[in-house]
């Protein structure tokens, strides 16, 4: 029972967690806490950045390099990320590697579209990221 309620949960906070991220933000008097954007902010980079920065897991340092290569792909596009990398609350290991899987995929969809500069940090935040998955 516990198996079969574990294969249903895990996808479904996953699937809650793409899809929050994705619904644009209702504008609020106080700023929440987290990674901040200013500018014209480029969708798949700041999502990834977002889901990088709640990931509680450091994995040797990977997910923070690969964090500062986003910043200066939003820098080389003309807004700005900032963040901590800290994360948020304990979560499991697969949870967090599923986590970085989705940054991972919307990061290489977003590639082609690009300009050189960006697209040059970018794939090394997506390289970054494929060796923090390779981190147990």
């Amino acid at each position: 029972m516990n198996a079969r309620l574990s294969r249903f949960i895990i996808p479904s906070i996953i699937l809650v967690l793409v899809l929050g991220l994705s619904l644009p933000a209702k504008a609020e008097t106080a700023q929440p806490p987290g990674p901040a954007v200013t500018g014209p902010p480029n969708g798949p980079l700041t999502q990834a950045y977002v889901i990088l920065s709640m990931s509680n897991r450091d994995y040797q340092g990977h997910r923070v390099k690969a964090m500062k290569h986003l910043e200066a792909a939003a820098k080389e596009l003309g807004f700005s990320l900032q963040g901590e990398g800290k994360g948020q609350g304990r979560k499991q290991q697969i949870i967090s590697d599923q986590q970085l899987q989705v940054a991972q995929r919307d990061l290489q969809q977003a590639l082609p579209g690009l300009p050189p500069k960006a697209q040059v940090q970018v794939q090394k935040a997506v390289d970054e990221i494929s060796a923090a998955l390779k981190v147990k």
